[in-house]
């Protein structure tokens, strides 16, 4: 997150945040605070297969019922924290999908994702 809130200051796709000068305060206090917090308690070891490059070109959509049918392109797939997806997703449009930084989304979000997991020993 610090690696996104760096780039940041650097895009102008978030120009818009800079009017907000406590924004980027709250941001760094959440980062810093915030996300302890968040993963208390949480096993970030709990294994899970993450696709790495999740994108919209690895992505296919069915233009009828307007949902996904595939997903494509597993080359830089592994084994890590399902967490893990939202750090490498979507860097066609820097990763900017994620809602509020409210602590309880997050914490409801944590477990949703330590709920998946695979099995181990992994099957080869």
């Amino acid at each position: 997150m610090k690696m996104q809130l760096d780039f940041a200051e650097t895009t102008p796709l978030v120009d818009g945040w800079k009017s907000n000068p406590t924004l980027q305060t709250h941001l760094q206090s959440f980062l810093k605070t915030g996300i302890p917090k968040v993963l208390s308690g949480f096993s970030l070891t709990n294994p899970a297969l993450v696709h790495g490059d999740l994108d919209l070109h690895n992505i296919l959509f069915d233009p009828k019922s307007n949902r996904h049918t595939a997903i494509l392109d597993f080359n830089f797939a592994h084994v890590a924290s399902a967490a893990d997806e939202d750090f490498s997703s979507f860097p066609s449009i820097h990763g900017l999908l994620m809602g509020s930084l409210e602590v309880k989304r997050w914490k409801r979000y944590v477990k949703r994702c330590s709920t998946v997991s695979l099995p181990l020993p992994l099957p080869r």
